[in-house]
């Protein structure tokens, strides 16, 4: 079985690149690098001296095969599978960011080439991250046969089922400063582009909202982006219940952490109350709403709900069979933070 890593290469992510390569040394028989769009001054010098170096990677340009660049992150992704199964005739494809790492070693390897999910051709999410708190995110693709599609030009998601495979984790290198606020910015660009009619863009625009505050210097700005945030978090929520009442498809998941987020922003006790408990409604169970309460109500000054909320949160800390979390967490609360004022 022939395992490849595949790797989106654009501007100004050359020089986290070897760090990237370096993780997958124990797994992978190719580095299949893909370039989208121009790399910014001295990176192809870079680029090339890294080949040099790694005989096992491959630049998907010796073929003439460049990424136009642009904002579509699920067409460049799908066509970097395309590449791994047709050009370099992988079975298997590891898709690795240049911004991430693998937590592997030679088992790894193993545990990928046994893996009965790995052969019958299953599409496997991986934890991201170190601690027990993680998301998982789907990475490893068995390419035979592979037809379900990444959709979405930025948040990109897989369209399809997959299945959980913990013996292999990846690390994300946080984005920071001026990279940060690029990506930001490009990508608030992006989503207020975008048909707004879906929960997903309303979720992830309320994100980028929250995340450009820090870069924002005017207050009246950022009081606006949060009141921005709010809306898009809220208008989330509702949509997910219209839906749910109607039999219609709706992520449980997201309902609960946009709840969670919109009650973060709400300005006062009541109002962080009201929109916690609209989520709980929809997500019973979920930590950190049970958690807000509990704080809400505690500033609120009503004790006796606040001690109820919180003995509540800590019940649902460990419940095995609440709801299965893939994307959204906050470790402090997962991790038994807070649960009790003193």
């Amino acid at each position: 079985m022939k395992i490849a890593t595949v790797t989106l290469v654009g501007p100004g992510t050359v020089g986290m690149l070897a760090d990237a390569l370096r993780s997958a040394r124990h797994v992978a028989d190719v580095f299949l690098l893909v370039p989208w769009g121009d790399l910014e001054e001295g990176e192809a010098a870079e680029l090339a001296t890294l080949a040099a170096e790694e005989p096992r990677i491959d630049l998907a340009e010796n073929i003439g095969e460049r990424i136009p660049p642009g904002r579509d992150f699920a067409a460049a992704r799908n066509r970097a599978l395309d590449l791994a199964a047709c050009y370099k005739r992988c079975d298997v494809a590891i898709m690795l960011d240049t911004d991430e790492q693998m937590l592997a070693d030679e088992a790894t390897r193993g545990a990928l080439l046994s893996e009965t999910q790995v052969l019958s051709g299953a599409v496997l999410e991986c934890p991201m991250g170190e601690g027990e708190a993680t998301r998982y995110k789907p990475r490893v693709f068995a390419t035979a046969g592979l037809t379900t599609r990444y959709v979405g030009r930025v948040f990109e998601y897989w369209d399809g089922e997959t299945e959980r495979f913990d013996a292999l984790r990846v690390r994300e290198i946080p984005k920071k400063g001026n990279a940060l606020r690029n990506k930001l910015t490009r990508d608030r660009e992006v989503l207020e582009s975008e048909d707004r009619s879906g929960p997903r863009w309303r979720f992830y625009l309320a994100q980028t909202y929250l995340d450009l505050i820090p870069f924002v210097p005017d207050m009246a700005a950022r009081y606006r982006l949060e009141n921005m945030a709010l809306d898009a978090y809220r208008d989330c929520v509702a949509i997910h219940a219209f839906n749910k009442a109607r039999g219609g498809a709706w992520d449980p998941e997201m309902v609960g952490w946009a709840s969670f987020k919109a009650s973060q922003l709400a300005l006062t006790p009541a109002e962080k109350i009201t929109v916690a408990l609209e989520g709980l409604r929809l997500v019973p169970g979920f930590v950190e709403l049970l958690w807000m309460l509990g704080s809400a109500s505690w500033v609120e000054g009503d004790k006796q709900a606040s001690e109820a909320w919180y003995s509540s949160a800590a019940a649902n800390l460990h419940n095995k069979t609440s709801l299965d979390r893939r994307e959204f967490r906050e470790p402090m609360i997962l991790t038994g933070g807070p649960i009790y004022r003193s």
